[in-house]
């Protein structure tokens, strides 16, 4: 029988290839020649989440035989345990043209989408390096976003997200009646060059809308939220919808459009 490091060391090795494997994948961008519409699902990523999953349930059982319980300095750190996941890795869609660049669609899917706490604990206080990989239930895979690329294949430092939280209301018209499109700085830690979005020209961002919102048929469920601080793409009037716990409890509904600063 495997002993608990050796199985924390496979799960932590499991992800390292995943990552490896990606950034290899992703100095060879493929351009998509006809509208593709997002994956569903990917086989190949299916079964490596049902072997992580064998290791994260034999690691368990493991710790559970061996009767371990985590050291006492863990138990008095607020948020140890109580819904994590493990390994988020990226899959990346084909690339999208748009006005002198492209978009690439991307998402994060974790290998383990429920972590046991019992591991969770041992991963990160009894294998060095093995709470790399962790991630708190709450913040959740970041869903389908979009990566801005130049038009000689550079990866920039900005990403695309639609405002999912936002509601048409009766009297939108015209451009109110859009989903608004977002752009926000991103550390991914790839990319090649600084993008400038405020020189974008309203033809480079009604080709990024158009591109971006192609899929919006499938649910917004599916689709990342922008981030506070993110600048409009299109509608360039939008302002973000605020998350509804940072709404002042006032009484003022929501969407009422009262005590909303416009964007500059």
């Amino acid at each position: 029988m495997a002993s608990l490091t050796d199985l924390g060391l496979q799960l932590r090795l499991q992800r390292n290839r995943l990552l490896d494997q990606d950034a290899f994948a992703a100095e060879e961008l493929i351009v998509e020649q006809e509208p593709m519409p997002l994956p569903e699902t990917d086989q190949a990523f299916d079964h490596e989440k049902r072997k992580a999953g064998q290791l994260v349930d034999a690691l368990d059982r493991a710790l559970r035989d061996e009767n371990w319980s985590p050291p006492a300095a863990a138990l008095g750190i607020d948020g140890v345990g109580g819904g994590y996941f493990y390994g988020l890795i990226p899959q990346r869609a084909p690339m999208r043209e748009i006005v002198r660049g492209f978009v690439q669609p991307v998402r994060y899917l974790p290998l383990v989408e429920r972590v046991p706490d019992r591991v969770a604990l041992y991963l990160r206080f009894m294998l060095p390096g093995g709470d790399d990989g962790l991630e708190r239930e709450e913040h959740g895979g970041v869903k389908w976003h979009f990566h801005y690329i130049d038009a000689r294949h550079r990866r920039s430092d900005v990403i695309l997200s639609f405002d999912t939280r936002w509601k048409i209301v009766e009297s939108a018209k015209g451009s109110d009646l859009l989903r608004p499109l977002f752009v926000e700085r991103h550390a991914e830690g790839k990319a090649k060059f600084t993008a400038h979005p405020g020189r974008w020209e309203n033809e480079k961002r009604t080709s990024m809308y158009e591109i971006c919102s192609r899929d919006l048929h499938k649910g917004i469920e599916h689709f990342r939220c922008a981030k506070n601080g993110s600048d409009a793409v299109w509608p360039r009037d939008a302002t973000l919808t605020p998350h509804p716990s940072s709404l002042p409890n006032t009484g003022t509904p929501a969407g009422s459009g009262k005590g909303k600063k416009k964007r500059r």
